[in-house]
């Protein structure tokens, strides 16, 4: 007798809930929908963020494309601007360098971001000569992690200058008034910047973080 009892009750339990169904079959199926299918006005997905820089590191290939863009702006024909990929132009600064910080600097890397150009690279510090860097040359020892960082701008026809306005080496920034004597050390400007030739066309240049540009000057 109970098992009885116990299947009318499910029987009865399962009426009601038919019951229930049909008689909001409506409401029911606005949830399903709004189950399966985004409602209005919903957040749409994120989208990626976007890049905020770009790396890249001196290599022929890269270099021989360069000097292509550089030919093609010069040229009296030819475009109004070009643009050059991290490792584009970390192969013109590379080829470009003066001959002291060449020899004191390698595994060269350029980042990119907005209105910035953050040059990376293992220094040798004996040839900055400890005048410069005092007990921190004693500290350091001899070849430690460089970075350099600052904007990059026109200076005359025909003349790039990256002004150094960060320097850390390791983890060290250096004091604002050594940042100055640091470059000349190295690029012989008296200015805190490395200047860089050009062809005399370019009239400005744009830093992004997917690349730099160079603009045509205006007659």
């Amino acid at each position: 007798m109970r098992n009885f009892f116990a299947m009318i009750g499910c029987a009865t339990l399962l009426v009601a809930l038919a019951v229930a169904a049909w008689f909001f079959r409506a409401e029911l199926r606005a949830a399903y929908a709004a189950f399966r299918e985004p409602q209005a006005g919903a957040a749409a997905p994120a989208t990626p963020p976007a890049v905020a820089s770009s790396t890249g590191s001196p290599s022929a290939d890269a270099l021989g494309r360069a000097e292509e863009k550089e030919a093609a702006i010069g040229d009296a024909g030819g475009p109004g601007y070009v643009a050059f990929t991290a490792e584009e132009f970390a192969s013109l600064v590379a080829a470009r360098l003066d001959p002291a910080a060449s020899a004191a600097m390698d595994s060269l890397t350029i980042t990119l971001s907005e209105n910035r150009v953050v040059l990376g690279a293992q220094m040798r510090l004996d040839l900055l000569g400890r005048d410069l860097l005092g007990p921190l040359a004693d500290l350091l020892g001899g070849r430690q992690p460089f970075r350099a960082e600052g904007p990059l701008t026109v200076r005359a026809p025909g003349v790039l200058a990256w002004s150094v306005e960060e320097l850390v080496i390791r983890e060290f920034p250096l004091p604002g008034s050594v940042v100055p004597r640091v470059v000349e050390r190295l690029a012989g400007d008296s200015t805190g910047a490395f200047l860089l030739p050009a062809p005399a066309t370019v009239g400005d240049v744009r830093v992004q973080p997917d690349g730099i540009v160079f603009y045509r000057r205006v007659p």
